[in-house]
């Protein structure tokens, strides 16, 4: 019952060379499986590109993913695109924020380091896009966040090794020693980003030898999020707050994956939709309520029980909810 928001990012380097129609095809079925829930566009590639703000709106998501199409020479700010998106999530303080990344794998800073200044004009290259990028800072930063991070990787695209330094790929040569160095650390980070940021957050890495499997990858993730559970546990005020939560299952083949949310209800706390308005004011238990409509969870806002007073109530239909008067201590009704 409790709303996401899911950053989705799209590589836009990888349309020249693969089949769009199929890209294309993947993000509409991703954002249909997504209903009801807050999903934002972005492409990145030399940069990072809003293409649709989060919107709980599918016929606009649709339209943006079956024009979706690229304008990037090299993927170089994958992680600082993850990392802006993590920021962005964040900011808008949802109880279960996701990145979902689509890119290939083996073209990093390959076009940077490489094609230097052979790279068309038509490009927004921005050649420091990949420079001092930590991707173990950014892993550390969605996971402080509460950011789950899912990716597909499409692996049909030659990975260029340090073999191919030493000839020319018909743009330029690396003839540098420093310049082989600097290509290796941005893309080892970018290699990291995409093998740490799923497995430390919760998420998982799907690879892929062909365009036409990433809708099915996709359709994974979607299920994945709509089957997950938020679990949250209560513990008197008093008690020392535990320093571990373990959660087990007791059915074999099965195992426990989270995504560790930092979302701290305080005591003697209420929620409210989208602020105190009107001249009565519902208040609820509970984000999980039935009473809040769907697309509504996540502007669900946490207020002092002391903030009742004779224009509110409380709702009987919260998990939780014992009377109407549970909060009179409060001045509640």
């Amino acid at each position: 019952m409790v709303g996401f928001d899911v950053a989705l990012l799209v590589d836009d380097s990888m349309v020249a060379s693969n089949n769009i129609v199929h890209i294309r095809e993947a993000l509409v079925s991703f954002v249909d499986a997504l209903r009801g829930h807050r999903v934002s566009l972005i492409a990145f590639g030399d940069q990072r590109q809003t293409l649709v703000d989060y919107t709980t709106d599918t016929g606009l998501l649709r339209a943006a993913a079956e024009r979706f199409s690229g304008f990037s020479e090299t993927s170089a700010y994958l992680v600082a695109a993850v990392d802006e998106s993590a920021r962005e999530l964040a900011a808008r303080t949802s109880m279960r924020p996701a990145v979902v990344l689509l890119t290939t794998e083996g073209r990093g800073m390959e076009d940077m380091s490489i094609r230097g200044t052979g790279l068309p004009t038509r490009g927004r290259s921005t050649p420091d896009a990949g420079r001092d990028q930590d991707a173990e800072a950014v892993v550390d930063r969605l996971w402080s966040y509460g950011v789950v991070m899912h990716a597909v990787a499409l692996t049909s695209l030659r990975s260029v090794g340090f073999a191919d330094f030493g000839r020319s790929n018909g743009l330029a040569t690396i003839t540098s020693g420093a310049g082989a160095f600097r290509w290796m650390q941005e893309n080892r980070e970018r290699e990291r980003m995409l093998d740490k940021g799923p497995s430390d957050t919760g998420g998982r890495l799907y690879k892929v030898s062909s365009t036409s499997g990433i809708a099915e990858r996709f359709r994974r993730i979607a299920a994945e999020l709509n089957g997950q559970y938020l679990v949250t546990y209560y513990r008197p005020a008093l008690d020392e707050p535990p320093e571990e939560l373990r959660v087990r299952v007791d059915r074999r083949r099965l195992s426990v994956r989270a995504t560790p949310v930092r979302y701290h209800i305080p005591p003697a706390t209420v929620f409210v939709v989208g602020g105190v308005v009107g001249d009565e004011t519902v208040y609820h238990h509970s984000p999980a309520c039935r009473g809040i409509p769907r697309g509504l969870v996540g502007q669900t806002v946490p207020v002092p029980l002391a903030a009742l007073g004779s224009t509110g109530r409380m709702c009987p239909h919260c998990p939780g909810a014992r009377t109407h008067l549970d909060a009179g201590a409060a001045g509640g009704r």
